[in-house]
Formats: C-alpha cells, sequence, structure tokens
C-alpha cells in the first residue's frame, strides 16, 4: 500500500513523496521479547540452558579425572612399592608417592583404600618418632581429611583434637640462637715449693649426654695424676648445648615437611638456623655441621644458586675428610652427590677427581655394588664429555 503526503512549502511534481506502510506480520525483535507469550519462552529456554550447563560440566570434569586417576594408579603404586623396598617405608620419596596414591584414590571415592595407605604412615611415624612427633601429628591431619571426606567426621575430629594437642606440647621456636656459651679454663695454680709441674685445672663437664647418645661418667683419677683429657666424641655437652642440638634436629625435620609443601624460604631459614645452632653447640668443624651444610647446599642446587651450592658443598666434604676415614662411604656418598650437580651444571673437570674417589670407595663396599653399574655408567658420562672416550669405553665393558 502506497501513501502520497505533499509536504508543507514544497510545490511541483517532486513535492509528493511516497511512503511504504510496513507490514503486519513483521515485528522486531525487540519488541517481540516483550509480549508475554515470547518472552516467557526466551526466558524458560535460557534458565534450562544454564541448568543443563551447570549440572553438566562438573559431572564431565569429575569423569574426566577419574579416568585420568585409574591409568595413573597402576603405576604409582609400582613406584611405592619400589620406593618402600629400597628407599624404606618413612623416606621422603617413599611418602611423597604414598601421599600421592593416596589423592589418586580419593579421586575415585576410594576413601578406604586411602585412609588404609595413610594409617599405616600414621602408626610408623608413632613406633619410630614417637606420640609426640610433629610427623606423627601431621600424618594424622592427614587421615583427619581422608576421613572427613568419607563422611567420618567424628573419627576426624578426633585426630584433629589429637594432632592438635600434640602441637601445643611443643615447645617454642626462636628466630635465632642466644649467643654460644664459651667454655672458659681456670688459670694454673701456683706451683709447690718443689717445682713439680701441677696439671692445669680443668673444669668437669656437667652430666647429661655426650653428642653420640650414650652416658658417659668420668673414671676416678688417683691423687697426685693427671687426668686424661677426655677424646672429642665422648665430650660431654652442658644442659644448653643439648637444647641447641635438640632446636636443630627440630628444625630438620620441619624443613623436610616444609620442602614437599614447596615453601623452600621457610626450608632455607630452618635449615640455615639449624646450621646455626650446632655451629654453637659443636664447634664450626663437627661431622654434623658438615652434615647440616650439604643438607642446605642441596637446597641451593635445587634453587639454581650453584656458586653458593657449590661453596657449602665443599665446605662440607673438606670437615667430613677430617672427622671421618678415607674409605668411609658417608665421605664418598658426599663425593658423589657434588660430582653429579657439577655434572650437571657441566663443570665435568671438577666433577671428574670427586667421583673417582668416590668410586674406589663403593666398589669395596658390599652394600654400594648393586649399583655400580649405574654409577659407572655415569661416570663413563663424564669422561666421555672431557675428550677421554677410551677410558669411558673401557668402563663401560
Amino acid at each position: 500500500m502506497r501513501i502520497r503526503r505533499r509536504r508543507k512549502g514544497i510545490t511541483g511534481v517532486c513535492a509528493e513523496i511516497e511512503m511504504v506502510a510496513p507490514n503486519r506480520e513483521f515485528v522486531s525483535i525487540r519488541k517481540m521479547c516483550f509480549y508475554p507469550s515470547n518472552g516467557r519462552r526466551i526466558a524458560t529456554f535460557v534458565c534450562s540452558l544454564a541448568i543443563c550447563l551447570l549440572l553438566g560440566a562438573p559431572s564431565v570434569i569429575a569423569a574426566e579425572q577419574g579416568e585420568a586417576a585409574a591409568r595413573a594408579i597402576p603405576a604409582m603404586e609400582r613406584a611405592l612399592a619400589e620406593a618402600e623396598r629400597k628407599l624404606g617405608f618413612l623416606n621422603t620419596r617413599s611418602l611423597s608417592y604414598r601421599r600421592s596414591l593416596a589423592g589418586l584414590y580419593q579421586i575415585q571415592g576410594r576413601h578406604a583404600d586411602a585412609a588404609t595407605l595413610i594409617r599405616r604412615e600414621v602408626e610408623a611415624f608413632e613406633k619410630a618418632e614417637g606420640p609426640r612427633s610433629t610427623n606423627f601429628a601431621s600424618s594424622m591431619n592427614r587421615l583427619a581429611d581422608i576421613y572427613r571426606k568419607g563422611g567420618r567426621g567424628q573419627e576426624a575430629h578426633e585426630l584433629l583434637q589429637r594432632a592438635l594437642g600434640i602441637y601445643q606440647k611443643q615447645p617454642a621456636r626462636r628466630t635465632s640462637p642466644p649467643a654460644p656459651v664459651m667454655r672458659t679454663q681456670r688459670p694454673d695454680p701456683v706451683p709447690v715449693a718443689k717445682k713439680k709441674p701441677v696439671p692445669a685445672f680443668r673444669r668437669a663437664p656437667a652430666r647429661g649426654l655426650p653428642v653420640n647418645g650414650a652416658v658417659a661418667r668420668a673414671a676416678p683419677v688417683a691423687k697426685g695424676k693427671v687426668a686424661p683429657a677426655p677424646a672429642a666424641a665422648k665430650q660431654k655437652l652442658t644442659l644448653r648445648e643439648l637444647q641447641y642440638l635438640e632446636r636443630a634436629m627440630r628444625l630438620d625435620r620441619e624443613a623436610g615437611e616444609l620442602w614437599w609443601q614447596k615453601r623452600f624460604v621457610d626450608v632455607e631459614r630452618n635449615y640455615r638456623e639449624a646450621l646455626r645452632y650446632r655451629e654453637a653447640a659443636l664447634g664450626r668443624d663437627h661431622q654434623d655441621v658438615g652434615h647440616s651444610l650439604i643438607r642446605l647446599a642441596r637446597l641451593y642446587w635445587s634453587s639454581n644458586r650453584n656458586a653458593e651450592a657449590s661453596a657449602l658443598h665443599r665446605r662440607g666434604i673438606a670437615i667430613l675428610e677430617r672427622k671421618l676415614p678415607a674409605d668411609s662411604t658417608a665421605l664418598a656418598d658426599a663425593m658423589w652427590e657434588l660430582g653429579g650437580f657439577l655434572q650437571i651444571v657441566g663443570d665435568y673437570n671438577a666433577a671428574q677427581p670427586l667421583m673417582s674417589k668416590a668410586l674406589s670407595v663403593f666398589e669395596k663396599d658390599a652394600d654400594k655394588r648393586s649399583n655400580m653399574s649405574r654409577r659407572r655408567a655415569t661416570y663413563a658420562t663424564v669422561l666421555k664429555e672431557m675428550g677421554r672416550g677410551e677410558e669411558a669405553a673401557a668402563l663401560r665393558r
């Protein structure tokens, strides 16, 4: 239908403008949404679609996670069995594999199997470290979380209360050790008239435990004779020095747990404080101080702080060389470990002598011969990178 309309003030043929009336069947989308019937239909469709997405997406994700867990569980079970057989039930790697396997069991809804795994860990820590151990309390927390997810709320609450009591009984940790107690020696007494040499007065050591944990008592000394100086390994420690060593061991245990939580800043702080406590109690040249330095060096190697790690590792090995015999497997392990880190960073010239000394000790020890083929292959790789291919080939034969 066409309508002719004349504009005011315009004359002539062109003054007539044709206008086309819209078809009644054509309706804009904007107006359609405001019609009661159509708006109701659209709202119903949108709500139905949203509900389907909300309910369907989590189920799809859970199904995919369950399939992935089912594929990973057999490999994780084999890795856990191998680690427990070779490294021990409470080794850090065994703990990591066991907790990962418990997590996979929980994804599949196998809370009973996960609880069985962690319950064995709780019993092992209680037997090895006692009912006041922080590792024992940490494992109980994990078991309580599994109980809670499995619908066993009352048992979970009891475990959490027990673990909380253990943590509350732990002594407060100091941010830094106090100044070490310096051992003083009294001056020599005035010699007698006959000019006989009089031994210097030595302070009697405090009653307690020596470093190796055995109770030692001073032997009676005959009158007029000089008491022999006690050996360094049997020298008794004061009560404060024993407290230092106890704090250092607790800090090391906490650092091991923090490492698996990837809280490396806290791990470094714990290792440094433990090192300071040992140096204050035992001196800077003690065997335990050397092992503490190596633990801190491992952290620096894993953080790509290679220069600091190498310096600490070498200082720890130097202490062990002075305190341990040349054929000690502990010393050989430290040398082999440093050689492995140097191999990773490409310093083959520094790694080769360390690995060579360690191999010569391992070949004489019956407990270390099981992995000799792998160790020889690693050492042969270092020789080959140094251009000593003939020696490497001979070592692989």
